[in-house]
């Protein structure tokens, strides 16, 4: 739009004759006089958009979400939005939070939400609290729950089998050992209680002074429950744990009681 003006004739009329600048498909002018007779013109344009296209060598247009283009490393290609589903061989649209995808080694899944529930066979959704890891020394191990749980009673010297796996490997994460009041010994002294993977000694052991007469001040005893934060694994599938007492009660028992998962 032009605002006439008498004051400055020559130069509205070379406005009004002036061609369309090449490029431009709208062109607008506002002219003013300001107190001090001077002119003030402010001339803009729209600038032809480029349809959308693949291949384009060059995106020309006003940048606006409606026309959105990537460089694929030599032309400009048009940004779609996938449909979700599972298995695509290639990932296309923009990263949004409604179009998760997660490599599964040869094609792209969408990233599902899980339903809080116990006992899954398989975990879907985002890395969440529900797989926490925890640093070792040297590198990063799953952090477990104990799921399995085992007790006996064991009086006897040597090794009695507290748990026996049945195709895996034992994982001792946590134990509870208690002495009854009444236990005693032939001759009073320690008893060592010590954990065994198969016929090898673990780096795990209670000792305790037992008298040789019942009631003669002992008491009964426990270790109460020790954790083993994230445990011990078993050398090999299929070994027992054991529980070792190094020399038989003559009266009494330990109850031993072990928590952990095979694995």
């Amino acid at each position: 739009m032009i605002t006439d003006s008498k004051e400055q004739p020559s130069i509205l009329q070379g406005l009004v004759n002036a061609q369309q600048p090449v490029g431009m498909e709208e062109v607008y002018a506002a002219v003013s006089l300001d107190l001090a007779r001077r002119l003030r013109m402010i001339v803009g344009g729209i600038e032809n958009g480029t349809l959308p296209a693949d291949a384009l060598a060059a995106v020309a247009g006003l940048p606006v979400t409606a026309f959105l283009q990537a460089f694929n490393g030599a032309t400009w290609d048009q940004v779609r939005a996938a449909t979700p589903a599972d298995a695509l061989a290639t990932l296309e649209g923009l990263a949004t939070t409604a179009q998760l995808m997660g490599y599964n080694g040869a094609t792209w899944d969408r990233l599902r939400a899980a339903l809080p529930a116990d006992a899954l066979a398989t975990l879907k959704g985002l890395a969440t609290t529900a797989q926490l890891m925890g640093y070792n020394g040297a590198t990063w191990d799953r952090l477990r729950t104990a799921s399995v749980f085992k007790t006996v009673s064991a009086n006897l010297a040597g090794p009695t089998v507290v748990w026996t796996p049945a195709v895996l490997s034992f994982r001792l994460m946590k134990y509870k050992i208690d002495v009854t009041a009444e236990a005693i010994l032939a001759l009073a002294g320690d008893l060592v209680l010590q954990f065994y993977d198969a016929g090898a000694a673990m780096p795990i052991a209670e000792t305790i002074f037992v008298p040789a007469v019942a009631a003669g001040g002992m008491g009964s005893w426990s270790s109460g429950w020790v954790d083993l934060d994230n445990g011990i694994l078993s050398a090999a599938a299929l070994n027992a744990l054991n529980i070792n007492l190094s020399v038989a009660l003559a009266g009494g028992f330990a109850r031993v009681t072990v928590a952990g998962t095979e694995e």
